[in-house]
């Protein structure tokens, strides 16, 4: 699956040379995809970031621990604020051909005075949140990455429906 190849690249480039431009590409293709929701673009654009700018994020692959629902197609992407205290998670579907399938929600971000996220506002309870936001902190300890924010119109791109 091109998207797990692409997380597995992200993971090994740490302290290294700069993932490959093919690698970024394809999460500035995820990226985007959000970026064309807008949901997701309301939820970015809290986060001072504008589209045609650059925003550091992170990629996970496969379901958050803790949560009810997920598959190994699952991604999740994380938008940080230029200030590094508040950061916004989105989930979406990838399949084999890289096709992705943005899910219409999100969880906004806070990091805590302790340095922890903590997740709120999005679906599910205590127990999601907490999930969410441990699984945030977890991926913190993976290098970010700078793409641009520039919505996709491509057919590969959708938003699920529920």
């Amino acid at each position: 699956m091109r998207i797990v190849s692409f997380f597995l690249v992200i993971i090994g480039c740490a302290g290294s040379a700069p993932p490959q431009t093919s690698r970024v590409a394809e999460l500035s293709f995820i990226v985007g995809c959000f970026a064309s929701q807008e949901f997701a673009r309301e939820a970015i654009l809290e986060l001072g970031l504008k589209s045609g700018e650059t925003a550091q994020v992170r990629l996970g692959v496969g379901p958050i621990p803790g949560m009810t629902r997920g598959s190994t197609d699952r991604v999740q992407v994380i938008f940080y604020a230029v200030d590094g205290k508040r950061a916004w998670l989105g989930l979406a579907d990838s399949s084999p051909g890289g096709k992705v399938t943005v899910w219409p929600n999100g969880y906004r971000l806070s990091r805590e005075s302790d340095g922890r996220w903590s997740a709120g506002e999005g679906h599910g309870g205590i127990a999601t949140y907490v999930a969410v936001g441990k699984y945030a902190d977890g991926l913190d300890r993976q290098p970010a990455v700078k793409v641009p924010i520039r919505p996709v119109r491509d057919p590969d791109c959708s938003l699920l429906k529920l």
